[in-house]
């Protein structure tokens, strides 16, 4: 499907690379990476990127294979998205191993990238606020989760 004359993949590679825009050290590391494809898969969302020379997505061309597959199921995402240190309970990674380490590497300032986004959106104050209240919304499924969970264990 493409959306304004983009595919989803083309967007979520914009998405991607704004949020890395002024990040010159996760591009470097991304850079040494290449010409290497990625692809993500979420429960029915799945996408493939190629990673560019200078550190940025692309959407990769058709008929690419990927050199990393990365899973991750849906109802894991909040508490990913809140809490990256997750990564590896959360993410399945099938594939190349170093470019792994280095994706798992740049998620794990994901929060940070947010916080600093929203403070460019909204000022430092309303913005750090507004990080936190995600924060906290992203938690409530796991802390949910987690409270069924004893509650079925008593």
């Amino acid at each position: 499907m493409i959306l304004g004359g983009r595919s989803p993949e083309a967007l979520a590679a914009e998405a991607a690379n704004r949020a890395l825009n002024g990040e010159t050290w996760a591009r470097d590391q991304l850079a040494a990476h290449a010409g290497r494809a990625v692809a993500f898969s979420s429960g029915p969302f799945a996408a493939m990127f190629a990673i560019q020379d200078d550190g940025t997505f692309a959407a990769a061309p058709g008929g690419a294979v990927a050199d990393l597959t990365l899973t991750v199921s849906p109802l894991a995402l909040p508490a990913l998205a809140a809490e990256p240190s997750r990564w590896r309970e959360s993410v399945r990674a099938d594939g190349d191993q170093a470019l792994a380490a280095t994706i798992e590497s740049i998620a794990q300032t994901f929060p940070w990238f947010v916080e600093r986004g929203l403070a460019r959106a909204f000022g430092p104050i309303a913005g750090q606020a507004l990080a936190d209240v995600g924060r906290t919304l992203l938690a409530i499924p796991a802390a949910m989760s987690h409270q069924a969970a004893a509650g079925a264990c008593l």
